[in-house]
């Protein structure tokens, strides 16, 4: 899966099954940000965050954040998760933007890749 697919995939996750806070996940099964991540990507904490897809997601989610206003001085997305105020639509609409974030990033690689490839570089 791409770095988009996944955050899709976990917007789409976290719809279906709950967003929760302070936890990756909880005994009914809902998930936080990084939960929904994992869960679709079947891989531990460790794993991907060491991941080149979850650097990108993560690194994508912090930028919208700071864009945004709601990342003061550029706090983790896990901490703007665990904000009272961050409900579980907050959740799901910022995963969908960071995928449309990432596809217009990978499309943009993928073009750059293709002309090298043209030009024999």
């Amino acid at each position: 899966m791409t770095p988009s697919e996944i955050a899709y995939a976990a917007a789409d996750y976290m719809a279906e099954h709950g967003h929760c806070k302070y936890m990756l996940w909880n005994d009914e099964g809902n998930v936080c940000l990084l939960g929904a991540l994992m869960k679709v990507t079947d891989a531990s904490l460790l794993f991907f965050n060491a991941t080149t897809a979850g650097a990108e997601i993560f690194d994508t989610l912090t930028a919208i954040l700071i864009r945004r206003g709601e990342s003061p001085c550029g706090s983790l997305p896990v901490i703007w998760n665990n904000d009272p105020c961050t409900t579980a639509e907050d959740a799901i609409l910022l995963l969908k933007e960071a995928g449309v974030e990432l596809a217009g990033q990978e499309t943009a690689r993928d073009a750059f890749h293709a002309r090298l490839a043209k030009s024999g570089a």
